[in-house]
């Protein structure tokens, strides 16, 4: 029934595993960024994530920050951080998370392709000796 109204309000729905996926990669990202170290194990904290990905770009929108901010206060830090003080209600934190939302296309999968090294150099003769010093180098 909730898919239905989900398929009805946003024309489409993110599967359950979908939202787990991606609150995996945030959770990671935001242990990295501060001192939390524990989220409630509950559907209410993955409701709003769901939430906040349905507003995909309209993420940064004052009126929906509140959505991020209930999401920041669910969480527990250590009281402790430098970087983000009382981070549960810090803005600058609010802040960073908006952010990270809207660069990591909602912290969508993705695979990201990088060209090789050594397809980079050979195109540019004035480094080729050098290159070929440190790889043998190495």
């Amino acid at each position: 029934m909730e898919n239905n109204g989900e398929l009805q309000l946003y024309s489409y729905t993110l599967s359950n595993g979908k939202v787990n996926r991606r609150f995996e990669k945030f959770w990671t990202w935001l242990q990295r960024e501060t001192t939390a170290f524990r989220i409630p194990n509950n559907i209410k904290m993955l409701n709003i994530f769901k939430e906040i990905l349905y507003l995909e770009d309209q993420v940064y929108l004052k009126e929906n920050r509140g959505k991020l901010r209930e999401l920041q206060k669910l969480i527990t830090y250590s009281k402790n951080d430098i970087m983000y003080p009382k981070a549960w209600i810090n803005i600058d934190l609010t802040n960073e998370i908006i952010k990270k939302f809207i660069e990591s296309n909602n912290f969508e999968e993705e695979i990201i392709e990088y060209s090789s090294l050594d397809d980079d150099i050979h195109k540019n003769d004035i480094y080729q000796e050098i290159y070929n010093i440190l790889k043998e180098g190495g």
